[in-house]
Parts: C-alpha cells; sequence; structure tokens
C-alpha cells in the first residue's frame, strides 16, 4: 500500500502539466493521502513508504517518506456530541 499511494501522488501530479492545471515553474499542491481500511484483521502494513525502503547510513537520508493517514473502519470507536 506505501508503494501505491506514493505511485497515485506521483500520477495526480505528472497529470497536472498537460492538462495545464498548472504550468512546470508552479509549485506542486500538497496531497493528503488518506487509506480507508475495512478488513477483518487490524492494520499491519507501515503507512509510510520509507519503513518499507532499506537504506544503510549515510544514504538514508535519501530514502523518501510518504505518510499516509490511516482511517480502519471497522476499529473506529464513534462518539455522539450532543
Amino acid at each position: 500500500m506505501p508503494v501505491r499511494v506514493m505511485s497515485y501522488m506521483v500520477l495526480l501530479w505528472q497529470d497536472l502539466i498537460p492538462t495545464r492545471v498548472i504550468v512546470p515553474s508552479d509549485s506542486l499542491p500538497g496531497i493528503i493521502p488518506i487509506v480507508l481500511y475495512n478488513g477483518e484483521q487490524p492494520w499491519s502494513v507501515p503507512c509510510d513508504i520509507k519503513e518499507t525502503i532499506l537504506m544503510p547510513d549515510p544514504v538514508s537520508l535519501f530514502t523518501p517518506s510518504v505518510p499516509c493517514l490511516r482511517i480502519d473502519e471497522l476499529r473506529l470507536s464513534l462518539e455522539l456530541v450532543k
């Protein structure tokens, strides 16, 4: 899932220039990646691609980090606010 999240983000950014939403000199818009999970078993996959890449020091400085917000629907507690 971390690789998929990173891929989706890059694909979105790549699509913004040819569709003229932004020009190459513009900054890229921020993305908050959210993963909705509803599996029976608790989530066991890292939520940041950095945790899945083995990079020794000192080159670990170049390890990409793309965290995502995970919402575990089956284990989410909901409270009614009055």
